[in-house]
């Protein structure tokens, strides 16, 4: 059966001020600080927001997987309203999350920067359009490149090159200037210190990508995903050598986010 993504809207009513008792007391050898109204007012709000935004939540889910699959991973899209009277609403999306390819993909270097990387816009979806309808067969990915040969970011991902420096260590390079810089790619550097990677954010240029011994993208649906070969802007391709450090950044990023999530 065809999946049918579902677009819930969820309006929490006025929130009500709790009681300074409905709180955890602090423990008996600390003095406890005295709290004013106004912070116990805004913790109240707080919680109360938490709580009503998970339980929406939990309800766009529930109407989503009663259509369809319920065991297929989702994805959820949320966006806050708040008016000049501090009413809120809360717009939740789900749809279905596509499958991530099981083995490294292909990547093309094609197109310019986009003028405004820190905005979705429209005008930038319909650009992006053209560029993907131009790729070459089999093409996963496009990667967008100045005329210095530059490597910015894909169409829909953030872009990465992975080589080693003169002693042989380690070093990750990805632009932050004229990208848009996703949360997989802020989890993605945090962990590099783990696996003993040096981090550049500057923007690789052609010569990193030809010295590379891996390349990878990363999105919310893709977490990183190795790239197994680059089609370059003179036609020719290059393929990086390995995929291993990828490989262990992905196990440990999968691993903070099951620590670190809430679950639903």
């Amino acid at each position: 059966a065809p999946v049918t993504p579902l677009r819930l809207l969820l309006s929490s009513p006025p929130l009500p001020l709790l009681s300074p008792s409905a709180f955890p007391s602090h423990p008996a050898h600390v003095p406890a600080p005295p709290a004013s109204p106004l912070a116990v007012f805004s913790s109240s709000r707080a919680l109360l927001r938490k709580f009503r935004y998970l339980s929406n939540i939990r309800e766009a889910v529930r109407r989503y997987q009663k259509h369809n699959d319920k065991e297929g991973e989702m994805k959820l899209t949320t966006l806050l309203n708040v008016d000049e009277h501090a009413d809120h609403k809360l717009y939740v999306h789900v749809q279905a999350l596509g499958k991530r390819p099981e083995h490294p993909v292909k990547v093309q270097v094609m197109g310019a920067p986009r003028e405004n990387a820190h905005a979705k816009d429209s005008g930038w979806v319909t650009s992006r359009q053209s560029l993907w309808d131009e790729r070459k067969d089999e093409v996963h990915e496009v990667i967008l490149c100045n005329e210095e040969g530059k490597l910015f970011e894909g169409l829909s991902s953030n872009f990465f090159v992975l080589k080693k420096d003169q002693d042989g260590t380690p070093v990750l390079i990805t632009a932050r200037d004229g990208v848009l810089l996703g949360t997989v790619r802020s989890l993605a550097l945090k962990m590099c210190g783990s696996l003993g990677i040096k981090v550049v954010e500057e923007a690789p240029t052609l010569q990193d990508l030809m010295e590379s011994e891996e390349v990878f993208i990363s999105s919310t649906s893709r977490w990183v995903l190795p790239v197994g070969e680059v089609i370059l802007p003179d036609q020719s391709v290059m393929t990086p050598a390995s995929t291993t450090i990828t490989n262990q950044l992905l196990d440990l990023l999968l691993q903070h986010v099951l620590e670190s999530s809430t679950e639903l």
